[in-house]
């Protein structure tokens, strides 16, 4: 892990060695001294990551750039962090400064609406490319495979609807 590297939920970002399971003062200690900073909007950090990742994977699908290799490394981004939202059971804990600052915070949106506003704008773009539309398909039942909250599921069953719309309009 780098400086200001993003992290989603649930990734370790330290491994402490020789630290007893049950010492719970030495744990709010390590805690404690994690600078975790405010240089992004902490409560939506992964909204920031799947925002930059979709808009590339649209500039990547334009006429001008057809770049369908670079879309689908996009896509393979997003759904990776997408697949760790529907499977984290736990919101990461609470993480605050010396000053009691909160620095890090359960984010507020899930998997529906990372689908609807990163993953949909790419279907549009994807029209007529079987390849990236494949690829859709196909991590969208990885994504369904995992994910066992039905507003996810009932989310991913409606992009995986308009995925098949895409590629049925792009045969026609």
């Amino acid at each position: 892990m780098r400086e200001s590297e993003f992290l989603l939920p649930g990734v370790p970002i330290a491994r402490v060695i020789g630290l007893h399971p049950d010492a719970d003062d030495q744990t709010t200690a390590i805690e404690r001294t994690l600078n975790i900073t405010d240089r992004r909007e902490a409560t939506d950090t992964a909204g920031y990551e799947a925002a930059a990742l979709s808009e590339a994977a649209l500039r990547a699908l334009s006429p001008g750039i057809n770049d369908p290799a670079k879309a689908i490394a996009c896509l393979n981004r997003l759904f990776e962090g997408l697949s760790v939202l529907v499977t984290s059971d736990r919101p990461p804990r609470l993480l605050a400064s010396d000053d009691g600052v909160a620095r890090l915070l359960r984010p507020p949106r899930e998997a529906p609406e990372f689908l609807a506003s990163a993953v949909v704008p790419i279907i549009e773009a994807a029209r007529g490319n079987a390849q990236t539309l494949s690829l859709l398909e196909t991590l969208a039942h990885q994504l369904d495979a995992i994910t066992t909250r039905a507003r996810s599921c009932a989310a991913i069953a409606d992009l995986l609807r308009q995925v098949g719309e895409a590629r049925s309009a792009g045969h026609t």
